[in-house]
């Protein structure tokens, strides 16, 4: 009940222009689609899906941003603070060194779901196996997570691809539950001075409203200039 009220105020406020944390001013913030990072047609599609709902979150919460191609990503990320990778498998090594760049120079990341090991190393993150047929169905977030966070967020992922910190910066600040509440071992998100990393995308399933709190406080936790 308590979640649902917190929930329900917060989006009161935000529609209503009242609340006290909505994006003021521009953040650079770009959104990269999959495209050359993807093996397959069929890939690139669901990428495609990926980004258009995050685009549509995004800016319901008033967050300005620009989504560019991963092969065109490279003159965005010059002057951005963000780079979200919704959907982005496996990166060729330029579009690498251009996050690479932006991370030098103190812009953070947020990833989802990518099966690259160079680009986890960037993070500070280990990548372990793909997994499946789990009962993947909440995000339960800790005491180490951001502020503004959603304490849960509700998601059914039948696989996840695990990730876990690497590096003494990181930390586990969101593990997956079951549908009855248990918490699982496995991290739903991976926190480090470089940015975020989840363990699958996420989905347009419902439970929109808390979704979109949480896009908003992780890139709030990555340029507090939203704020």
């Amino acid at each position: 009940m308590a979640v649902r009220m917190k929930r329900s105020l917060f989006t009161l406020l935000l529609v209503a222009g009242l609340w006290p944390f909505a994006p003021a001013g521009a953040a650079d913030v770009v959104l990269v689609r999959g495209t050359v990072s993807t093996p397959n047609e069929s890939e690139r599609n669901y990428a495609q899906t990926v980004t258009r709902h995050l685009d549509r979150w995004l800016t319901e919460i008033n967050i300005p941003h620009v989504t560019v191609d991963d092969d065109k990503v490279g003159p965005a990320l010059a002057s951005a603070r963000v780079a979200i990778l919704g959907y982005n498998p496996s990166l060729p090594s330029r579009e690498l060194g251009e996050l690479r760049s932006l991370v030098k120079r103190g812009g953070k990341l947020i990833v989802f779901y990518s099966a690259d090991p160079d680009l986890a190393r960037l993070l500070g993150l280990e990548l372990g196996p793909y997994a499946s047929g789990g009962s993947w169905s909440a995000i339960r977030f800790n005491e180490s997570a951001p502020r503004h966070l959603p304490a849960v967020v509700f998601q059914t992922s039948r696989n996840i691809r695990p990730v876990r910190p690497a590096d003494p910066s990181a930390r586990v600040i969101a593990n997956w539950e079951t549908a009855v509440g248990q918490t699982l071992p496995d991290p739903a998100w991976v926190q480090s001075d470089k940015g975020f990393w989840m363990s699958h995308v996420l989905l347009d399933d419902g439970d929109t409203e808390a979704k979109k709190q949480m896009l908003l406080g992780l890139i709030a936790a990555c340029d507090p200039s939203v704020w």
